[in-house]
């Protein structure tokens, strides 16, 4: 029983995968009748690697760099990929040793001083080329104005001349400085003396003030007496003055407040009192309405 049971199965798996597989064939069939395949088109040619173009681009400009300008930047460097990627594995070994020798030679004195003369040059060059410029300039200049009615000779005739006044005036100028030297140290000496006078004076009246006597002693003293009253009045008066000065400013504000209230008074007095009928103009009862007059 086992046997036949085995035997039928397989049976039925042939029958089955049979089934299937023509199925299959006949979708197969059907869809290349129905839709038919497209025709195979070629594309143009595509760069599949711009690495090529990128590393050329970048070896240009290192070139350029190392080269102080001789390349072009951006120029593309010949030769296939291989090529390309053993130049570029050179100069990443030897690119960090330029970048190094071109930093110290860059801080380096020499290269400062080199760049101060190249700037120099180059301003003299502008320089040459403003006189250049200033030249021509003063030879329009120059064709523009008219001729001298004198000649080279009195020209150079006239220049003497007044090269010989100033030097004149100059060595006045000095002589009359030199004086005013003299006359300023004379006058400070003069100054002096005239204190020492006066001080000397002074102390001679303080002495005959002091020890004369009879009727001239009491004159004198009277007389100081009355200069020391006469120098107390005034200052006396002085502060008379001032302390008047101050409470006249100080009654200016509630006078002008005063004032301020008066003329208010008035105008509210002239508001409220009207003039009689006789004294008043005729006005019409229109116009009366108008301005508010009854």
């Amino acid at each position: 029983m086992e046997i036949e049971d085995d035997f039928i199965d397989d049976s039925e798996t042939d029958e089955t995968t049979e089934e299937m597989s023509e199925s299959q064939n006949n979708v197969f069939l059907t869809h290349t009748a129905a839709q038919p395949p497209r025709e195979i088109v070629l594309k143009p040619a595509v760069n599949i690697y711009p690495l090529t173009s990128l590393s050329q681009s970048l070896l240009s400009a290192m070139y350029s760099l190392i080269m102080f300008g001789k390349s072009d930047i951006g120029a593309t460097v010949p030769g296939s990929i291989f090529d390309l990627g053993k130049q570029l594995q050179k100069m990443r070994e030897s690119f960090p040793e330029f970048v190094k020798d071109t930093n110290l030679k860059a801080n380096s004195t020499q290269y400062k001083q080199l760049k101060n003369l190249e700037s120099m040059k180059n301003r003299k060059k502008e320089l040459q080329k403003d006189n250049i410029r200033l030249k021509n300039l003063i030879r329009s200049f120059s064709k523009q104005i008219p001729k001298k009615a004198f000649d080279d000779e009195q020209e150079f005739s006239e220049v003497d001349k007044l090269n010989a006044e100033l030097r004149s005036t100059t060595t006045k100028l000095k002589m009359y400085i030199k004086k005013l030297k003299e006359l300023s140290q004379q006058n400070e000496s003069t100054n002096s003396e005239n204190k020492q006078l006066t001080e000397e004076i002074e102390r001679l009246k303080k002495n005959f003030r002091k020890h004369c006597k009879g009727d001239i002693g009491q004159i004198n003293k009277n007389i100081v007496k009355t200069e020391v009253e006469l120098q107390n009045n005034i200052a006396r008066h002085k502060e008379a003055l001032l302390n008047a000065n101050h409470i006249v400013e100080s009654y200016r504000t509630p006078i002008s407040v005063l004032e301020n209230r008066l003329n208010d008074l008035n105008r509210r007095l002239m508001q409220v009192v009207r003039a009689p009928l006789t004294d008043r103009p005729y006005i019409p009862m229109r116009k009366r309405l108008q301005q508010g007059r009854f």
